[in-house]
């Protein structure tokens, strides 16, 4: 049988690269294809006055967690963000859904075949992944 404490590491670590490949890859897609992604942003109302700070400061958190989580120093401190940065892009979506008269196009998502409601359900299982990968990395830390 396998022992948990022989695992936590790694699965600590491989949630952690898990989160920093999908930073990693959200972030360059957004800048590289800034011009859509900071329109696309402006096209609800709830961010209208925020579209170019949040064109800019998304992809670079982005890209700040996303280096953070290939230390050990800082992964626990990055899942957390992690989790942070998941939690707001799915309240995101959920107000887009909800409250805004134009829902834009995903097409700049991390994954642009999913439809926003397909994005919730990937977003509700990355945050179970980084609360899985925060539970390792706290009981690695104790230790």
């Amino acid at each position: 049988m396998i022992h948990i404490e022989k695992i936590k590491q790694p699965m600590a670590y491989s949630i952690s690269m898990v989160f920093a490949t999908l930073f990693l890859y959200a972030a360059t897609t957004k800048l590289l294809n800034y011009r859509e992604f900071s329109l696309q942003l402006a096209q609800p109302t709830i961010l209208r006055g925020y579209t170019d700070i949040m064109a800019w400061m998304v992809p670079v958190a982005e890209l700040v967690v996303s280096v953070l989580l290939f230390f050990k120093t800082f992964r626990l401190q990055a899942l957390y963000a992690s989790f942070g940065l998941i939690v707001l892009f799915t309240t995101y979506i959920l107000l887009i859904l909800n409250f805004s008269d134009v829902v834009p196009c995903s097409c700049v998502g991390v994954i642009p075949a999913l439809g926003w409601k397909d994005h919730i359900l990937f977003n509700i299982t990355l945050l179970a992944l980084a609360a899985l990968g925060i539970f390792y990395s706290k009981n690695i830390a104790s230790e």
